[in-house]
């Protein structure tokens, strides 16, 4: 019946009674505590794929916002790159 039956207690089925209490003390807590400068998300674990696509679909919709580029890298800095290189491959 249950792979983990060590696990599984009395008090795990009483405890469901509690369910929706726990669910929207949850809810309060994280919409409490999220901001719009520090937003809470809320992402279920028990599907590990699914998991780790909602983390990186948020960090990349964070990043988009960012406008990062890469930065500019003068004329002079560029004719040295070749002599930099060469340093780099000749250290011990």
């Amino acid at each position: 019946m249950f792979k983990k039956n060590r696990k599984f207690e009395i008090d795990d089925v009483r405890e469901r009674g509690f369910w929706d209490k726990c669910m929207s003390a949850y809810e309060e807590a994280i919409n409490e505590a999220s901001r719009p400068w520090a937003p809470w998300y809320a992402i279920p674990v028990d599907n590990k794929p699914f998991m780790r696509v909602a983390v990186a679909e948020i960090i990349v919709k964070i990043l988009t916002k960012l406008g990062l580029e890469y930065p500019h890298v003068g004329f002079e800095v560029k004719t040295k790159f070749s002599e930099m290189w060469r340093m780099l491959e000749n250290e011990d």
